[in-house]
């Protein structure tokens, strides 16, 4: 069985490109061409998902990330087309729904007998919508998608697939849609590494702080503990607040594995939160001093639970970079949020990780609940005092399936709700109790100007 497995094109009409697969944030940039984007994030379900199907008998797999390639529609379209699938599944996303529908359409126009599935945060919160409204997609995927599709696989290659018995899918039935319970979720240390060699390892890339290169995005982990009511993976991927751990031995295997073929420089973990569990994290550091790893290391973090003993460790252990998000220099609108970052523990860790030479990148988000000019200039300042090496702004973006979703549309504060509008680099589809759209948008370009003559200042 053919199974092509594809993150596709994205440019939007106005002219920017988009990524998707791997970022928990999907947005467009403004780039002379789709071989020039400076973020593309590592597609971590595809290439799971595809080293599951590498070990099924009868599975012929190909993977196709269009945008990390730089194709454009009809280079994408000719790969696909020369491959003849018979079962296409492609990430979604918000932001790209229109295009991803028209990729879905033509598959189903070139291949009328191929299952076309669609998978991602999207597709799992608007299933029903989906399959309602568009009739070239057969199947959407709820959350965390490869064991669900090799599941899928097996029983169709031994022609006893019934969609009523398999967990984890939504499709139509007598002209209405049917949405299975969620499939009991992996156990991380079961998964085999990614399938590095399905896809183009050094056009990945995320240089935050000019981390060496090149860089690959490992995971340790999936899910975290905590309630931030915008988080996209955790809650609508996981399904709930689960943080699931791999051992670390096995990820220093990986690491050697990667460094040893590849060449990587640096290995940036791109978990939802790499640093819970000071004990894990204690055998991490050791493991690697024990090979002696020639490598540098870069980690999504979060500020307030790093202690001063456990980020030295992590020094020593190669660490040269980290990112912290704090959204917001005001603890109300933190509390609010469900993030509950203490901030001044914040900013004891951001100038601890400074003194030890460890460069810091910081985001903040423009526009969530209880935003106001007053705390708009509160993360300006808070920003500027911290003085990070790289800094991203962003505007608050209600994806479907979240509760700031689920909250802004209640409260009628959801202005737009048009797919290709959800790109919080360039639009803002909300309004909180005192600022509108325009005023978000005006606070967001306001807080990049400042940063960008705070680094001219200081350079």
């Amino acid at each position: 069985m053919r199974i092509l497995l594809a993150n596709p094109p994205w440019r939007k009409s106005t002219g920017e490109y988009g990524v998707r697969a791997g970022s928990r944030w999907p947005f467009t940039m403004a780039a002379p061409g789709p071989k020039n984007l400076k973020y593309i994030p590592f597609p971590f379900f595809l290439a799971y998902a595809a080293a599951l199907l590498e070990k099924t008998d009868g599975a012929d797999v190909l993977a196709i990330d269009a945008i990390a390639e730089g194709l454009l529609e009809e280079e994408y379209r000719n790969r696909a087309s020369a491959f003849g699938p018979q079962l296409v599944v492609a990430e979604t996303s918000a932001a790209s729904f229109a295009v991803d529908m028209e990729h879905a359409a033509w598959m189903k126009r070139e291949f009328p007998e191929c299952i076309v599935a669609i998978a991602g945060p999207h597709a799992t919160s608007l299933s029903k919508e989906v399959l309602s409204q568009y009739p070239q997609v057969d199947y959407c995927y709820i959350g965390e998608y490869e064991a669900t599709l090799q599941a899928m696989v097996v029983s169709i290659l031994a022609g006893s697939f019934e969609p009523e018995q398999c967990k984890g899918i939504a499709y139509k039935k007598n002209g209405r849609v049917v949405v299975n319970s969620r499939r009991v979720l992996v156990t991380l240390n079961d998964l085999p590494w990614p399938a590095y060699h399905c896809f183009p390892m050094y056009n990945y890339r995320d240089y935050f702080c000019n981390i060496p290169a090149p860089m690959v995005n490992m995971v340790a982990s999936r899910g975290c503990p905590y309630t931030c009511d915008f988080c996209l993976w955790p809650k609508v991927m996981y399904g709930g607040n689960l943080y699931r751990r791999r051992s670390m031995y096995d990820v220093a295997d990986e690491m050697e594995f990667l460094i040893g073929t590849y060449g990587f420089r640096t290995v940036y973990f791109d978990d939802d939160t790499f640093n819970i569990g000071k004990s894990r994290l204690l055998v991490f550091c050791n493991e690697i001093m024990r090979r002696g790893f020639k490598t540098n290391i870069a980690i999504m973090a979060r500020a307030d639970t790093m202690d001063k003993f456990t980020l030295e460790k992590l020094v020593e252990a190669g660490l040269c970079a980290v990112k912290f998000g704090v959204e917001s220099g005001s603890q109300e609108i933190l509390d609010a949020c469900g993030k509950r970052l203490d901030l001044n523990a914040m900013k004891r860790t951001v100038r601890f990780a400074k003194e030890l030479g460890v460069r810091v990148h910081l985001t903040f988000t423009v526009g969530l609940k209880g935003e106001t000019w007053d705390t708009i200039r509160q993360s300006i300042d808070l920003a500027l005092e911290l003085d990070p090496y790289s800094l991203q702004v962003s505007i608050a973006t209600p994806f479907p399936g979240t509760k700031f979703y689920r909250d802004t549309e209640k409260r009628g504060h959801l202005i737009k709700s048009d797919s290709e509008s959800f790109d919080g680099n360039t639009s803002c589809v909300i309004r909180t109790d005192e600022l509108s759209p325009q005023q978000i948008e005006k606070g967001f370009h306001a807080f990049r100007q400042a940063w960008g003559k705070h680094k001219e200042h200081c350079n």
